[in-house]
């Protein structure tokens, strides 16, 4: 069974929140802060800091620059659980409160770049608790029910109709290719595919071709079908240099998305895209909230034929998946002879 990103989100919401909820409060979240790692990046001079946590929320960084007459740049990297839990939450300020520009990879958002001036100062990574009302969270347990008299059983599913796990074949950066031969052959063996599109019409005075708008007809034939889930791979799949660009991108394409299917739900999936950059003074559950996302950039399983044994790899990667009951991810670019994935591979 192939389920598209957005039915998976739907389907998987409660044991989702249960994780999250998990390491929101108290010590547990102060114990991830504490193990985050701080360092200058790629320098060797005079300047120090330290790293203290206060409260359950902050890490706090005192720099030193002892001598240090140029701009350095703060490394932290958040903890392998803070990637898909809460580092949507987190941002960067300076001991006034004054939000500073973040860079993070579009793939890494739990590894932050902070340039700070060489100066005596402090800074604060903090992990800002998100707006709106908790929902309530069910073990496993009470996910269940028996009926004493008869003995009868019910659960609430973790999967659609019950399945034991889910997959989600991804198609990124709108390829021409994804038209002509993806589309057609996850159409013949029934499946459904969530395509990563980048909408952005190409711009004055920049070479970038937009493969989305130039096959804009055959997409929109495509949506009005409504057999495939569209996903947002931000506008022009080019990272941004500070809030206003980062709103630009992320913003335009969900608007182009929502447009190709008027009446349905906002929601969609985000993934900003290996190989960009992003600076912005805001955490990143700022821009889901706003534009109806949520963050599927990691936990997927790379198709493209340059890493090696791509068949072998993605049963293997299934099988485990299976087994735990649990949503196996894999991802592919452009399909075809000297492409990111040959059409065997993504046959077979």
């Amino acid at each position: 069974m192939s389920v598209p990103l957005l039915a998976q989100w739907v389907g998987a919401l409660l044991p989702l929140l249960a994780a999250t909820g998990a390491v929101r409060e108290g010590d547990t979240l102060r114990a991830e802060i504490a193990s985050a790692k701080v360092s200058f990046l790629d320098y060797c001079g005079p300047a120090t800091f330290s790293a203290t946590v206060r409260g359950n929320r902050e890490l706090v960084i005192e720099v030193d620059p002892r001598g240090e007459r140029g701009p350095l740049h703060l490394r932290v990297v958040l903890p392998s659980s803070a990637e898909e839990r809460w580092a949507a939450d987190v941002v960067v300020v300076d001991a006034t409160g004054r939000p500073l520009l973040v860079r993070r990879s579009g793939t890494e958002w739990h590894k932050l770049t902070i340039r700070v001036p060489p100066e005596r100062a402090t800074y604060i990574v903090r992990a800002v608790q998100p707006p709106g009302p908790r929902l309530q969270v069910f073990s496993d347990r009470d996910r269940q029910a028996v009926e004493p008299t008869t003995g009868l059983k019910a659960a609430i599913a973790t999967w659609h109709e019950g399945r034991k796990a889910a997959l989600s074949i991804r198609f990124d950066d709108s390829h021409p290719s994804h038209l002509a031969t993806a589309i057609p052959v996850l159409r013949e063996f029934g499946f459904r595919g969530t395509f990563m599109v980048c909408p952005g019409r190409a711009e004055p005075n920049s070479r970038w071709r937009s493969d989305f708008q130039e096959h804009l007809a055959e997409w929109k034939a495509v949506a009005r079908r409504g057999d495939q889930e569209f996903a947002n791979h931000t506008a022009h799949h080019r990272g941004a240099s500070g809030d206003e660009e980062m709103e630009a991108e992320i913003g335009q394409a969900a608007k182009a998305i929502w447009d190709l299917f008027p009446g349905r739900s906002k929601l969609l999936a985000l993934n900003l895209g290996g190989g960009t950059s992003w600076e912005t003074t805001k955490p990143l559950r700022y821009y889901l909230d706003k534009y109806h996302l949520f963050d599927a950039s990691s936990g997927s399983l790379g198709m493209d034929d340059v890493y090696g044994n791509r068949v072998a790899a993605f049963r293997e990667h299934l099988r485990r998946h299976i087994e735990r009951g649990l949503w196996c991810r894999i991802h592919f670019h452009a399909i075809g002879q000297d492409s990111g994935s040959s059409e065997a591979t993504f046959r077979a």
